[in-house]
């Protein structure tokens, strides 16, 4: 529940309530827990979803990927709490990972934390293609591949983990006039960047020159990330296979169970 505010706590455990005596249970248990939780954080189920069995294995294999590099990232990045094909919201699956408490309390993270949660986002789609084919993956992987832009964006703009632009921060925002004027160099006017091949990067200006050099390091990070997701699934097919299995025959399981199905396959988490 790392991340959830008192307000959402209490409805997990008031959800958790419910579910328990719905389902003649005298106790409340960590399913009941982990399903409240599905239900605060993403809402309820989607009763006027259902899933073909086909949507449903490729539905698995794609959630499967993201729970087994999550394991093996387990060390560098964040903890899986759960993993469900059910879908709820707008959502038709999801692995929930959950960062530690001295993450949270710092908001520091660390380069292979980081290149970690690109790897983890990317291994839906990589899942995809290894067990379906490239020119059968789907549409799935949209929010996957925002999330893993941005954060690749993010590290060569503010974070400095570029290789071309070294220890400087392009994301903050600036005076467009006042760049401009300085950039003119006293001819009276402000130039506007596209007329010298420049561009803006969130409020600051750029070149054309340094705007490709980020674009070329958030390619090189994101090519890295993807190759080093699919050796650690074509490595680890076992234990997708198994994975994917298990959600297609439950539906949702638990960090608990996953890291048990990893265990079975050599897998140390």
């Amino acid at each position: 529940t790392s991340g959830l505010s008192g307000a959402q706590l209490h409805s997990v455990v008031n959800e958790a309530a419910i579910a328990a005596a719905r389902s003649g249970c005298v106790e409340v248990t960590q399913r009941h827990l982990d399903a409240a939780c599905e239900r605060v954080v993403l809402g309820p189920s989607s009763n006027s979803q259902v899933l073909s069995e086909k949507r449903r294995t490729l539905l698995a294999y794609h959630e499967a990927g993201h729970a087994l590099v999550a394991v093996l990232n387990a060390k560098v990045s964040e903890q899986v709490s759960h993993v469900s094909i059910i879908p709820r919201g707008s959502s038709a699956g999801h692995t929930r990972t959950l960062p530690s408490e001295s993450q949270l309390e710092s908001g520091m993270y660390s380069r292979s934390y980081l290149e970690a949660r690109m790897q983890v986002a990317l291994a839906g789609r990589v899942s995809e293609e290894l067990v379906f084919g490239k020119e059968k993956v789907t549409t799935s992987a949209r929010d996957d591949l925002h999330q893993v832009s941005s954060l690749a964006h993010e590290m060569v703009k503010q974070f400095g983990f570029g290789k071309s632009l070294g220890q400087l921060a392009l994301g903050s925002p600036r005076d467009h006039l006042a760049v401009m004027n300085a950039q003119a160099q006293g001819n009276g006017r402000a130039q506007h960047p596209h007329a010298a091949g420049g561009s803006y990067s969130e409020g600051f200006l750029i070149s054309k020159d340094t705007a490709n050099k980020i674009n070329n390091d958030v390619r090189e990070l994101v090519d890295v990330a993807y190759d080093e997701t699919t050796k650690m699934l074509e490595s680890h097919s076992g234990a997708l296979h198994a994975i994917a299995s298990a959600l297609l025959e439950n539906e949702t399981i638990s960090g608990v169970e996953l890291r048990s199905i990893c265990k079975q396959h050599n897998i140390e988490s």
